[in-house]
């Protein structure tokens, strides 16, 4: 076996899969696909910094996405670990989200600093990625809103009750937790109409798992993400 071939096995190996296997709750967390935790991989990096100070983490972001996969690019201060890096996402992509992946570099390239030098990948991900893309798509949505009890009649209740009694009840499923919210209420006068401008209140990543959500549902701003992964996040709640 070649030496890139053996890189690239060493990521499919027994210690690769051991190491992903305690890694595995925060994996999960970072989205509900695969381009979703390419591009969470930073922030767990970051987090971790705080358990292992001297950890020297790469730094990883996508510069394309398309429906077949996207453009990954891989920036480390060690060199050497091309084929592993390919290997590791392929075993990740299988376990994690059932895609078979294939992994090509496309570039490779470094850069240096007064103190330090850099190794630069630019890789090619193929895998189906039309789930991701569909949920980028803009959606219209209809808003119904009642201006005042001036506009309502006994029928129009009629029919409202009727529509509910053929959609059904909006009764949680037996199992399933509540999400606390925080906001703010905004009255936005043109509509008529008042917007709840909220965020789910977390804890760790556990609370995360049991209400279903992932890390990429969370408020892009400010440093939620962060906070729900070093697992401190409104404890007071």
């Amino acid at each position: 076996m070649c030496s890139s071939q053996s890189f690239i096995a060493k990521g499919n190996g027994p210690d690769a899969l051991q190491s992903l296997k305690s890694y595995d709750i925060t994996i999960k967390a970072t989205g509900r696909y695969f381009a979703d935790f390419l591009e969470s991989v930073d922030n767990i990096h970051s987090q971790f910094r705080f358990t292992y100070p001297k950890m020297q983490s790469p730094s990883m972001y996508l510069t394309d996405i398309d429906e077949n996969g996207c453009v990954l690019v891989y920036r480390s201060r060690r060199s050497g670990f091309t084929q592993y890096i390919m290997g590791l996402l392929q075993q990740i992509a299988k376990d994690f989200f059932k895609l078979a992946l294939k992994v090509r570099v496309l570039d490779k390239s470094s850069s240096a600093t007064s103190t330090r030098n850099y190794v630069i990948v630019t890789f090619r991900l193929d895998f189906d990625n039309k789930p991701y893309t569909l949920n980028l798509q803009s959606v219209m949505f209809e808003m119904e809103c009642n201006r005042g009890i001036v506009n309502f009649n006994e029928e129009e209740q009629i029919v409202n009750e009727s529509r509910d009694d053929e959609e059904g009840t909006s009764s949680p499923l037996p199992g399933t937790k509540n999400i606390l919210l925080k906001g703010q209420m905004k009255y936005i006068r043109d509509v008529n109409a008042v917007f709840y401008l909220c965020s789910p209140v977390i804890n760790d990543l556990d609370d995360l798992t049991d209400q279903a959500l992932y890390l990429n549902d969370l408020n892009p701003h400010g440093l939620s993400k962060e906070l729900v992964l070093a697992g401190w996040q409104h404890n007071s709640k």
